[in-house]
């Protein structure tokens, strides 16, 4: 009676435990519906490049695109996107379509992870664009929940600076330089 009794507290708890975590993952959208989206409301959007062998980009899956905050500001604000940098569908973005690139036996890259990446190739990489379509902040490397909840408050606070230029952030000089980068970026505009 009393191995019963525990095996359903674990039930119980394991139960509660996967309902909240299923609670914090962020809902994405695909890219195919993100047109017809942005004829219904304009936002901009933010796309995660990942692969399915990326450790990092696991890793950001795992922590940061389940931090509450991070989801209310992604959910609320923006339209966030995942791709899969090895998708082999045929992509339609911004009316041009894109397809998968074999680069060898069993492997490949999308057009639109290529497209996506400019002269950043690893991954995970963080794109934000603005409505255009147009590619405002881009980082490639791991980032935490807080770092990317900074990244996009200045973004939605500083947007018009995003848009004379882009930002393009080496690891070694992220944390925390990256308001000081904007802010100095922001002073020489005015």
């Amino acid at each position: 009676m009393k191995l019963q009794h525990y095996i359903l507290k674990i039930i119980v708890a394991g139960s509660l435990v996967l309902a909240q975590t299923a609670a914090a993952q962020l809902p994405h959208h695909q890219i195919a519906d993100i047109e017809q989206l942005q004829k219904q409301e304009e936002r901009n959007m933010v796309i995660f490049v990942y692969t399915d062998w990326c450790t990092y980009c696991k890793a950001m899956e795992h922590t940061t695109f389940r931090n509450k905050g991070l989801l209310k500001i992604l959910s609320d604000q923006f339209y966030f996107i995942r791709f899969n940098a090895e998708e082999r569908a045929e992509v339609l973005w911004n009316h041009q379509w894109f397809r998968y690139q074999p680069t060898g036996r069993g492997t490949g890259t999308h057009q639109l992870a290529i497209e996506l990446a400019q002269k950043e190739g690893s991954y995970p990489l963080i794109n934000i664009l603005d409505k255009d379509y147009q590619i405002q902040f881009q980082y490639s490397g791991f980032l935490s929940a807080e770092d990317l909840q900074q990244i996009l408050r200045q973004f939605l606070k500083w947007g018009s600076i995003y848009q004379h230029f882009v930002l393009r952030l080496n690891k070694s000089v992220f944390k925390k330089s990256l308001i000081e980068q904007v802010q100095i970026q922001h002073d020489n505009d005015e």
